[in-house]
C-alpha cells in the first residue's frame, strides 16, 4: 500500500491528490459493495483473488 500511494503521488498533481482518493472511494463502491461481498461476488475482488474457492469470514465486533 505504501508503493501504491507513492506511485500515484509521483503520478498526479498534489492539488489534485483530494479529488483522486475520492475517485477511487467512488469508483470501488461502485463495483463492490464490501458488506454482503466475501471476495467472490463483485468483479474486483474475483480478479484479485482469482485463486479464492471459499468466501471470506469475517468477525463481528
Amino acid at each position: 500500500m505504501k508503493q501504491t500511494k507513492k506511485d500515484l503521488k509521483r503520478l498526479f498533481n498534489k492539488e489534485d491528490w483530494n479529488k483522486l482518493h475520492l475517485q477511487i472511494i467512488m469508483y470501488g463502491r461502485e463495483y463492490c459493495s464490501a458488506r454482503g461481498c466475501f471476495g467472490l461476488t463483485c468483479s474486483i475482488c474475483s480478479k484479485i483473488n482469482k485463486e479464492r474457492k471459499r468466501p471470506i469470514k469475517t468477525k463481528k465486533a
